[in-house]
């Protein structure tokens, strides 16, 4: 089995961290791993029974493209001594050994959002895959994002399998998402606050998201600070799932929403197309009118069903770690 390091330095997302502690599980089926992290927290939430160690080395954000510069001979030759480095949160550091990098961000490549922030990140990005012997991607449609040049050296770790599931018995919508502009917080309010006028006083809504807020005018509970566990069972109170979001690399939120049987209602763009079983819901992007008329349909048809068709999300690690 390889020896795996796994460099998680500055991963703080409650999305980074569930797919860093998914893919943990799943790579160490085929490996040693130990994981290098830049903060106490973290390392209390990765799973210690599938690691060997966890090294933890403070160190600010903007260090660690170029950490072992930073850290003592002893910690640089510890690093060095692995087979392989996966580095998640999309670059790294180049090491003396094999490194493969994980590309979790596309927002720098996607063109929304053009601030010193995005061209940084977007340079760091392209100069730690220029130094990688691969880079990992977990869908297919990020590939088309990031420069020709190395798409040789990219590949797809994700699988998305087809099933069916029961569908849900809750009754409402329910949005994952934060204040991110091309998260489109303030559409996603817009179209449940529409609906809540036509549909009956027994759906509820929920917007769950990444600040607290309260409005006595709305029919919309605001939730916030959730875990995992808490966000799956908010997810069982809903039967239709509500997306908007402009840009994403995976849109965990959408798989996870399918697998507690959920209909699924996003903008017709490709990391929704490629997510939803169906491909019947997806509505013109930042058009309320379509998305409403699309949540209808998608309530008028999920209250006839006992099954749903579900796309499922997994990732395969052995095959580029060969």
């Amino acid at each position: 089995m390889n020896n795996i390091l796994i460099n998680a330095c500055g991963i703080k997302s409650l999305g980074g961290i569930h797919v860093l502690k998914s893919s943990i599980e799943n790579i160490s089926q085929y490996s040693n791993v130990s994981v290098l992290v830049s903060e106490q927290q973290l390392k209390h939430k990765i799973p210690l029974g599938n690691i060997d160690n966890i090294v933890v080395k403070k160190r600010p954000r903007y260090t660690h493209p170029f950490l072992p510069l930073f850290i003592d001979k002893k910690l640089r030759d510890w690093i060095n001594s692995f087979d392989i480095t996966i580095h998640f949160g999309n670059f790294g550091f180049k090491t003396k050994t094999k490194d493969i990098v994980f590309v979790q961000n596309i927002l720098p490549y996607s063109g929304t959002r053009r601030t010193v922030k995005n061209l940084i990140l977007r340079f760091f990005i392209n100069r730690s895959i220029a130094f990688s012997s691969t880079t990992a991607v977990q869908n297919e449609h990020v590939i088309n994002y990031l420069p020709k040049k190395f798409h040789s050296k990219i590949k797809n770790i994700g699988l998305v399998s087809k099933s069916k599931t029961k569908t849900s018995n809750g009754r409402g919508i329910i949005s994952i998402s934060n204040d991110i502009d091309y998260k489109n917080v303030n559409f996603i309010e817009k179209v449940m606050n529409t609906l809540s006028d036509i549909l009956d006083k027994n759906y509820i809504f929920t917007l769950v998201t990444d600040k607290k807020k309260v409005n006595k005018n709305s029919r919309i509970t605001f939730k916030s600070d959730l875990s995992s566990q808490e966000v799956q069972k908010e997810l069982e109170k809903h039967n239709i799932y509500l997306h908007a979001s402009f840009v994403e690399t995976l849109c965990l939120p959408i798989f996870e929403a399918q697998k507690k049987g959920l209909s699924i209602v996003a903008p017709n763009l490709d990391y929704a197309v490629n997510a939803s079983p169906q491909k019947k819901y997806l509505y013109k992007y930042k058009n309320s009118d379509d998305a409403i008329k699309m949540v209808e349909e998608a309530i008028k048809d999920i209250e006839a069903l006992n099954d749903l068709e579900v796309n499922l999300y997994t990732e395969d690690w052995n095959d580029i770690l060969k």
